[in-house]
């Protein structure tokens, strides 16, 4: 019989030596939604392998979980983007800013492909089609959608619409990585950020 903290989907075989192997083995249904980490072999270490097992299955119940999370995106998008603080619609600006973070998750997914699920939620996130003058967006309405996106546990996500601001930056540049550490206050310029302006191969040096 298992033991009662014997981590969900994993399974043991034994060995055609006689030795007990485990594995770790996610649902059929999870991936066929799109979950894209497959069964992995856990050795032959019990306690290891339940460690491993557990952390695999923390990133299958955040993919889970990632699949509803379209429709509270869309509440999101309705209640903190559509609208600016005065009740004026913005929806061309609100459609860039899904726009920017479906993008993202695409990027980070390419990147990070066991991490981050394959699955975008943004895709999901219905948009209004109206429209209105283009306004350049305010400090305050960068810092807001940055909370937001906060706040829906998408803290790296969160960082783009900041740097996009703040310091000039197209997102695709922000998002390619051509902004690293070392570009914030360098040595010879501490009260400034490099920029590498990549599509124009410009480089400045933003206050």
């Amino acid at each position: 019989m298992k033991p009662s903290n014997w981590p969900r989907y994993m399974i043991e075989k034994r060995l055609r030596s006689g030795a007990v192997a485990y594995y770790w083995n996610p649902p059929v249904a999870d991936l066929r939604a799109g979950f894209t980490l497959h069964r992995e072999a856990l050795g032959q270490e019990l306690g290891a392998a339940c460690d491993r097992a557990a952390q695999l299955n923390q990133h299958l119940y955040a993919f889970r979980a990632g699949r509803g999370a379209a429709r509270d995106l869309d509440k999101l998008y309705t209640n903190h983007l559509l609208t600016n603080e005065t009740g004026r619609a913005r929806a061309r600006q609100a459609g860039l800013c899904i726009a920017l973070m479906r993008r993202a998750w695409k990027v980070v997914h390419r990147l990070y492909p066991k991490v981050v699920p394959v699955q975008n939620p943004w895709i999901g996130v219905i948009l209004d089609g109206g429209k209105q003058e283009i306004v350049p967006a305010t400090r305050e309405e960068a810092f807001a959608l940055s909370s937001a996106i906060a706040a829906e546990h998408h803290p790296h996500l969160a960082a783009v619409p900041l740097i996009c601001f703040e310091w000039l930056q197209r997102p695709e540049n922000v998002l390619a990585g051509h902004l690293t550490w070392s570009d914030i206050r360098p040595n010879a310029h501490p009260r400034h950020v490099r920029i590498d302006h990549h599509k124009t191969c410009e480089k400045v040096l933003q206050p």
